[in-house]
């Protein structure tokens, strides 16, 4: 795209929060304990080490992105919730597993 001087278009600038990993750890524990899981049960249900849920929640490790998906799922909940305390948004899906359209 180039940017001659008939180009009206504009980009609108996106502001993306600086994450926090305390912040994401404490998310994660109280999402885990308000479901009365044990750090071994996330452990199991995740596939993510015991170990590895504990250096989460207390904020000396970040989830990567597949670890993340596997605890919102397990959550019922968004990645960005995980991540920003932002709203959940919850999809819904067509019969195909794809989403739909609300």
């Amino acid at each position: 795209m180039s940017r001659g001087a008939g180009n009206t278009e504009s980009v609108a600038r996106v502001t993306v929060p600086r994450l926090n990993r305390v912040l994401i750890g404490e998310r994660i524990q109280r999402l885990r304990t308000g479901r009365g899981l044990t750090g071994k049960q996330l452990a199991k249900a995740t596939g993510i080490p015991q170990g590895s849920i504990g250096a989460i929640e207390t904020g000396r490790m970040l989830p990567d992105p597949a670890r993340l998906l596997a605890l919102a799922t397990v959550f019922g909940t968004s990645v960005d919730f995980i991540l920003t305390g932002g709203p959940v948004i919850p999809e819904t899906t067509d019969g195909d597993g794809g989403v739909s359209e609300s």
